[in-house]
């Protein structure tokens, strides 16, 4: 049975502090029980947390002093070292700066994708909104594009690496939008989606038996819903190829 206390961790060489499980600390529990028989003594670990409980990155020759976050780093730190790759990075953009890169993406005349610095699908301001940079670069270069989704036509489809260069990009719907997260890997579906409750085996049965509601007859979906454990509403979405539509007919 596991027992949890508050202390230092028993492993010698460890020097996290805090919750106990069986005299270990968080990390060490996990990793001996990933690694059972194995003593977690001398192990390599990704990080600890510091001993003095403050920031392990050192920036202008000094040490820095505020409160450790994660992963050896303060906040400030953390999420510099997440978001630029180097926790010592220093991203100042003025909105002037922001505009100026926006505007030079939307007449862009290279054919090389335009990489947005900072994080993945970057966001930026535009007239007081918060949109993609992608659609905010096709807004500038071609107007608004209302309800259509500005996609990519570099990196697979996918705009995951932050191209903003207007070559790249094309208006298309929702569901072509939706497709191309899934060809690039982006989003999960069916079986490989981790809330799935229905097999490819069973909505090939559904809608090999459905029948729809006639008149007075209210069909058989009711009587599917309770047979596979879900509600009517999704029979009548499988049936009819509103969801699982990808899936080819048997």
């Amino acid at each position: 049975m596991r027992k949890a206390t508050a202390g230092q961790c028993s492993v010698g060489d460890c020097p996290n502090t805090g919750r106990l499980i069986n005299g270990f600390c968080m990390s060490c529990y996990h990793w001996t029980r990933d690694n059972p028989g194995k003593n977690p003594y001398g192990r390599t670990r990704r990080t600890v947390r510091p001993v003095d409980g403050q920031c392990t990155v050192s920036e202008d020759g000094a040490k820095c002093a505020s409160p450790h976050y994660g992963h050896g780093m303060c906040q400030k730190h953390y999420f510099r070292k997440r978001r630029q790759g180097d926790p010592l990075t220093v991203l100042q953009r003025t909105p002037e700066q922001v505009r100026a890169f926006l505007e030079a993406a939307a007449a862009a005349t290279i054919d090389e994708c335009i990489i947005a610095p900072g994080q993945s699908r970057p966001n930026a301001s535009l007239n007081g909104k918060q949109v993609q940079a992608a659609r905010a670069v096709w807004t500038l270069a071609n107007g608004d594009p209302g309800d259509m989704h500005v996609l990519h036509t570099c990196n697979g489809g996918s705009g995951a690496h932050g191209c903003v260069n207007v070559r790249h990009l094309y208006l298309d719907t929702h569901q072509r939008n939706m497709l191309d997260k899934q060809e690039a890997g982006r989003q999960s579906r069916g079986e490989a989606h981790g809330k799935h409750k229905l097999t490819e085996a069973d909505v090939h049965e559904i809608r090999r038996r459905y029948q729809p509601g006639r008149g007075r007859q209210g069909g058989n979906g009711k009587d599917l819903a309770r047979e596979f454990g879900v509600s009517a509403t999704t029979i009548s979405e499988v049936a009819n190829r509103k969801s699982w539509s990808w899936l080819p007919e048997q």
